[in-house]
């Protein structure tokens, strides 16, 4: 038997098959609890790349102040996004970031006052 879950999108195709109608009911129970509780993460997800990530999380908060906006966006445009702009969330390890960190190093300079 194959199951799906039920998500924001309208469903997803039944990509994991079982051997038995209840170990597959088991199943869906679970993914319906991951996402009542707010614990379950689209697989899709990752497949997003930082740069509209990024962008994306900035317009969401519109609580901060417009001198943390622009620092936000010009740390971004300047130090993230020319090294993991085209780089989906799923791709960004652990590894690749700390050998980004020390180029970065003495070099993460933020707008002075005056820009």
């Amino acid at each position: 038997m194959a199951a799906g879950h039920p998500c924001g999108d309208g469903g997803a195709p039944g990509d994991t098959t079982f051997p038995a109608k209840t170990d597959a009911e088991v199943w869906l129970t679970r993914k319906e609890a991951e996402i009542l509780n707010g614990d379950w993460i689209n697989p899709d997800a990752g497949k997003v790349q930082l740069a509209d990530y990024g962008m994306t999380w900035m317009e969401e908060r519109p609580n901060l102040r417009p001198k943390t906006i622009r620092l936000y966006r010009y740390l971004f445009r300047h130090h993230i996004q020319p090294h993991f702009g085209s780089v989906t969330i799923a791709d960004i390890k652990e590894a690749r970031v700390r050998s980004w960190c020390p180029e970065t190093t003495g070099r993460l300079h933020t707008p002075s006052r005056s820009q």
